[in-house]
């Protein structure tokens, strides 16, 4: 996790949801910008949205993507002014 200037954030507010029926909403402390979240066994699909004081990032992350355990690099876009 980035923030728009390639330099990691601390904590993010993540809101997310897998197979459009069950919701995740948090606050993630980031271990050297690395933010884990638990995959409900079964789940295909999670569309998920991260914020930070210095932006935010909305991915759709698929458990059938080349290289499933592979982490997923996410860098936020500043808010537009």
């Amino acid at each position: 996790m980035r923030n728009p200037h390639g330099n990691v954030v601390d904590v993010v507010d993540l809101e997310g949801v897998f197979d459009r029926r069950s919701r995740v909403r948090s606050r993630k402390r980031t271990a050297d910008g690395l933010c884990l979240v638990h995959w409900p066994e079964g789940s295909q699909q999670l569309d998920v949205t991260f914020r930070h004081d210095e932006g935010s990032a909305s991915v759709t992350v698929r458990s059938d993507r080349k290289d499933p355990h592979r982490v997923v690099e996410v860098q936020l876009a500043a808010p537009a002014a």
